[in-house]
């Protein structure tokens, strides 16, 4: 019985998972930027683009995105003050938080990516340390 051979099988198997978790992790990070970046700048978006469209056209849009159930907007002017937001363009954001979070998620994954190249050159120096061996 080879114990190295063993134990580097077992390291690298619990590398590679280790490494599996933090890509996956990366991507639900990454959702989370998009979700918080949407949060932000969502309602602003739609009213842009809510400008340009028919009343019929609104409704419908607002029920397929989930915005609204139908019968909600049926008697609904799509077209009134809380469809559109007004802007702000102070220097200060209103709400701090949600660009802090985008910061603090983006620095996640920048670590995440160290972490995923830390353990991809660690399951590589694994493998060549058993191709050594078995010269």
């Amino acid at each position: 019985m080879d114990r190295d051979a063993l134990a580097r099988a077992a390291r690298r198997a619990q590398a590679v998972e280790a490494l599996e978790f933090e890509r996956e992790r990366e991507t639900e990070l990454r959702r989370q930027i998009a979700d918080v970046v949407l949060e932000q700048e969502g309602e602003r978006l739609n009213a842009a683009a809510f400008a340009g469209l028919d009343e019929e056209d609104v409704r419908r849009v607002r029920t397929a995105l989930g915005d609204a159930e139908p019968e909600e907007l049926e008697d609904e002017d799509p077209f009134t003050d809380d469809v559109f937001v007004e802007l702000d363009f102070d220097d200060e954001p209103d709400d701090e938080e949600p660009i802090d979070e985008v910061a603090r998620l983006e620095r996640e994954i920048e670590e995440s990516g160290r972490i995923q190249s830390a353990l991809e050159r660690f399951v590589t120096a694994l493998d060549e340390t058993a191709a050594a061996e078995a010269s």
